[in-house]
């Protein structure tokens, strides 16, 4: 009963994902139109993330792009012409946002497209310590403002290296640590009225598992 699918970040998806979705709304609404007739909207910005292909290169990214599918034959491109993130009277985050749309753009690179970094973006040191510090300056000072860590963040991918940092910075605050262990515990099959099979799980192990979305089973 949809009138409209919005798909954002459609150039990061691989593009038989779309060819598939394609497919099931042509079955479903026993239409030959592409995605039966239903209206998609695609929004994403092809100077940004490209599909990413496990032991890909670029012919093979490039390959997996909506614009190499059937489809994109059937598409209308529409051009946004403002920039919002310009739109702010901040010249710090204005300068930003120019910044990141000339790197879209293919500027501030070198021959082998390495990105050459504004010297404010850069630490005094490559380490760690040098990244926590410019982020969180005065870390050790008792009695900070509370929109002291809303207003910083340190970005990683992998999880692991969240944790690793976020345990260097709890280790960097003055005062004695306390550890706070949870108290899990899965329903029998009898307390549940169920008899689920996901119910096997030890708790031990489920304490293990480190997802994203979930906090650690212990937190210091």
């Amino acid at each position: 009963m949809a009138d409209l699918v919005i798909w954002d970040e459609a150039p990061m998806q691989h593009r038989h994902t779309m060819e598939t979705v394609d497919r099931s709304f042509r079955d479903l609404r026993d239409s030959d139109k592409p995605f039966g007739g239903l209206t998609f909207v695609f929004g994403g910005d092809f100077q940004q993330i490209l599909p990413v292909i496990v032991s890909g290169f670029t012919c093979t990214d490039c390959g997996g792009l909506i614009q190499r599918s059937i489809l994109w034959r059937s598409i209308t491109v529409l051009h946004l012409h403002q920039n919002m993130r310009l739109n702010t009277n901040v010249p710090v985050e204005q300068d930003f946002a120019k910044w990141q749309l000339e790197v879209g753009q293919g500027k501030h690179t070198d021959e082998e497209s390495n990105i050459s970094l504004p010297e404010h973006f850069k630490c005094q040191e490559n380490s760690v310590d040098s990244l926590i510090h410019t982020i969180y300056p005065g870390i050790y000072a008792p009695n900070r403002p509370p929109q002291y860590f809303s207003e910083r963040t340190i970005l990683s991918s992998k999880n692991n290296d969240v944790d690793a940092l976020n345990q260097t910075v709890l280790d960097m605050f003055p005062g004695d640590k306390q550890v706070f262990q949870s108290a899990d515990f899965i329903p029998t099959a009898e307390q549940s009225g169920e008899d689920d099979a996901m119910l096997n799980y030890p708790v031990e192990y489920l304490n293990t598992i480190n997802c994203s979305g979930l906090p650690l089973a212990n937190w210091s």
